[in-house]
């Protein structure tokens, strides 16, 4: 094997090593932001959605002339939901989906019923603390 050889073997190797490294970096960079994103932006969003599930307890006492309320509480919701299944991760995104599923039918059915939407505050009173309890976790792990 010829010196020039070697040097040509060498370089093709650090190649394809820096081109994993720099794959690994960015895949390290990627994880540090949606940390960032999900530490400091889900905790800005859970305290607008307990408002808003406080607001809907104290629609529903009145439900029957609090309907209109409702309906644009519950929309208000489902985008506030939205955002944060934007920055959750997979495992909690299912949770949120299935929220965001109860309030699209509720707002979708003909006949709106007050069990609808108590069934609506427990499915979010469950998420919650899901992304509560997700937020605390990856504080104190990271």
């Amino acid at each position: 094997m010829k010196i020039g050889e070697v040097i040509n073997w060498i370089g093709s190797f650090s190649s394809v090593i820096s081109l994993f490294l720099t794959l690994w970096i960015f895949w390290q960079i990627r994880k540090l932001k949606k940390f960032y994103v999900f530490v400091n932006r889900a905790p800005e969003l859970l305290v607008k959605i307990q408002k808003q599930e406080k607001s809907l307890s104290k629609y529903i006492e009145d439900f029957d002339n609090m309907l209109p309320s409702i309906k644009l509480e519950l929309g208000s919701l489902r985008g506030n939901l939205s955002s944060l299944h934007i920055v959750v991760g997979k495992p909690l995104k299912d949770s949120i989906r299935r929220v965001i599923f109860l309030v699209e039918q509720y707002n979708r059915s003909q006949s709106p019923s007050r069990e609808r939407v108590e069934d609506i505050q427990a499915e979010l009173r469950s998420v919650l603390r899901e992304v509560e309890n997700a937020v605390e976790y990856e504080r104190l792990v990271k």
